[in-house]
């Protein structure tokens, strides 16, 4: 009987824990969608974005990448680096940041990354700059 009785109490303490966990976790992500955005945008949205919320236009490519040709008034902190998240702690966090790389895989990295550092406006460019160039936009 009083084996019974302490199994009952584990499996009472433990699904009042996992409840309770699960309202903790469903409010403070009903706060964090409330001041947060983390998006993945089509090339016209990014570019709308960019002219309507001015912010940060964060190129995540290599310095060899970015030389070879980059979105006007973008600034480069390589996401491959282990120093980007002290070089991007650095920016101001109150500010959109418009991220991209060659294709959006890395920027969607670097997106993660940041949100992690506390930025709360991110907006990564699907199709990276490579659906940029093939929308006919310029490239610096």
């Amino acid at each position: 009987m009083n084996r019974f009785l302490i199994g009952l109490l584990v499996i009472m303490t433990l699904a009042s824990c996992g409840k309770q966990q699960k309202t903790v976790s469903d409010t403070a992500s009903a706060e964090t969608t409330s001041k947060t955005q983390y998006l993945d945008v089509d090339v016209a949205t990014f570019q709308q974005m960019m002219a309507s919320k001015p912010g940060i236009v964060l190129d995540v490519r290599t310095p060899g990448e970015f030389a070879q040709g980059k979105i006007a008034q973008a600034i480069n902190i390589d996401i491959t680096r282990p120093s980007f998240a002290s070089k991007a702690q650095k920016l101001d966090v109150k500010r959109p940041i418009y991220v991209y790389c060659h294709v959006g895989s890395r920027s969607s990295f670097a997106m993660k990354q940041m949100q992690n550092l506390g930025f709360t406006r991110i907006y990564n460019l699907k199709g990276g700059l490579s659906a940029w160039r093939q929308a006919g936009l310029q490239v610096e």
